[in-house]
């Protein structure tokens, strides 16, 4: 059975989303850009994706961080859709957020409680590679299709290849079998 809502309200969701957010400053000014409670589907992924490159355009971006913006967007998004194992209408949160130093962008999903172990190894292994050894991780994973003795995911390892900073991730238990994952991405 799917876990309920983790949030009583918007207000509760916010809360719990800027809590997470104190791995890294704050700058003075921020904008949200795109924000979204739902399912994630490949229509909303497509309608999500949409709107940020229209929010993008709209504050004058430049063609290379909008792609850069982009790309990890629909990575994320994509593992949310392929690795969710239950979402309903309030369990899935997306943003999109510009301050006056980055952009942030940010997922929440639950995920099963017994994956947050290897997800953690996962994303902390990708975290402490470097540019060439992600590249040679990425090269590897394309032409074997696996990495010897690791199962980082390629959407993973192009997220970190693609923003140039750590993927910020945390876990909050929701119930025995979910965890409500968290993933900050700064570019």
């Amino acid at each position: 059975m799917c876990f309920g809502n983790p949030y009583s309200d918007y207000e509760q969701k916010y809360t719990f989303f800027t809590r997470n957010r104190t791995n890294y400053s704050i700058d003075a000014f921020y904008m949200p850009l795109v924000s979204y409670t739902g399912l994630i589907d490949s229509l909303s992924i497509a309608t999500l994706l949409a709107q940020a490159e229209k929010s993008l355009e709209e504050i004058n971006s430049p063609d290379d961080m909008k792609k850069k913006i982009l790309g990890i967007t629909a990575e994320l998004l994509q593992n949310v859709f392929h690795h969710c194992p239950c979402q309903t209408e309030k369990t899935t949160l997306f943003f999109i957020e510009k301050t006056e130093e980055r952009f942030i962008i940010t997922t929440s999903n639950l995920i099963l409680e017994n994956k947050t172990l290897s997800l953690t190894k996962q994303i902390e292994n990708i975290n402490a590679c470097t540019t060439k050894q992600l590249t040679s991780h990425y090269r590897d994973l394309l032409k074997n299709g696996t990495l010897q003795g690791e199962n980082a995911g390629l959407g993973l390892i192009d997220i970190r290849r693609k923003s140039g900073n750590a993927i910020l991730f945390k876990f909050a238990s929701a119930d025995n079998t979910y965890a409500l994952l968290t993933v900050n991405v700064l570019i």
